[in-house]
C-alpha cells in the first residue's frame, strides 16, 4: 500500500533552500517472524522503515529552469534526498 504525504525537502542555497514535496512512500518491515532456534520458539517483530517510491515537486513561481535544475538535484541526489525525507516521515503514531 502507497502512502502520500507532502514534505519539505532541503536543497543547497543557489536552488531556494527548500521546495514542498509529494512523497510516495511504502512501509517495508526487516523482521522474520516466527523461528525456530535450536527448539526454542521465537519471533522477530523486526522495524518498520519507508521505502521512498516517488518525490514529486509542488512548483509554486518557480521558473522553468528553476524547476529542471531541483528536478536534476533530487535525481542526482537520491540517496541523500530519500534520506532527509524519512526522518520527516509522519507515522502517525
Amino acid at each position: 500500500m502507497s502512502i502520500t504525504q507532502l514534505k519539505m525537502i532541503h536543497l543547497p542555497e543557489e536552488l531556494g533552500e527548500e521546495v514542498e514535496c509529494e512523497v510516495t512512500f511504502h512501509v517495508e518491515n526487516n523482521g522474520i517472524g516466527w523461528y525456530e532456534y535450536w527448539g526454542q520458539k521465537c519471533f522477530d517483530a523486526g522495524e518498520n522503515y519507508a521505502e521512498i517510491d516517488d518525490i514529486i515537486p509542488q512548483w509554486d513561481d518557480q521558473k522553468s529552469e528553476e524547476k529542471e535544475m531541483i528536478k536534476k538535484y533530487i535525481d542526482d541526489n537520491w540517496d541523500a534526498v530519500c534520506d532527509d525525507v524519512v526522518q520527516r516521515i509522519d507515522w502517525g503514531e
